[in-house]
């Protein structure tokens, strides 16, 4: 090992709350001006466990950070997933003319509308009322659909 990396990782090891037993004895050696044969044997090997160490700690931080970073685009790509369905669930009740095109404002009572939404989310879905709903929005789809065309 190199004695500055060595010097360096004292200082290193000297500003730790809680060293570890080798962390301390690479600490008292590293500072011994003269060592012995086995001391000096010794400080190598602590010097090339701790670098291992150090490698470890830099490997396990980039992992972490591979990690994190994996999980906060998963998290991104659901919100804009829900919010992409939630802005078309928007285009629905504008294609209805329940929102206002340009400003997304709600041309109904706000009571109304979310009483009436209520309403139908609680409506069984054997319920004849939502094969006529379909039958309706279909030809909403379809009228827009067309609309969109022409103006292609």
């Amino acid at each position: 090992m190199k004695i500055e990396w060595i010097q360096k990782r004292i200082t290193y090891i000297d500003a730790l709350k809680n060293p570890t037993e080798s962390q301390k004895l690479l600490s008292i050696l590293g500072k011994k001006n003269s060592r012995t044969n086995t001391e000096e044997r010794q400080l190598q090997i602590l010097s090339k466990a701790e670098a291992a160490a150090e490698k470890f700690a830099v490997a396990r931080s980039a992992v972490t950070h591979m990690l994190t970073t994996e999980k906060k685009a998963a998290a991104k790509a659901e919100r804009t997933a829900r919010n992409h369905q939630m802005m078309m669930a928007a285009g629905l009740m504008t294609q209805a003319g329940l929102l206002d095109k340009k400003t997304g404002q709600p041309l109904v009572d706000r009571g109304a509308l979310l009483g009436a939404l209520a309403e139908l989310a609680t409506t069984p879905k054997n319920d004849e009322r939502w094969q006529h709903w379909k039958k309706i929005g279909d030809k909403h789809f379809h009228e827009n659909q067309e609309s969109h065309d022409e103006k292609i």
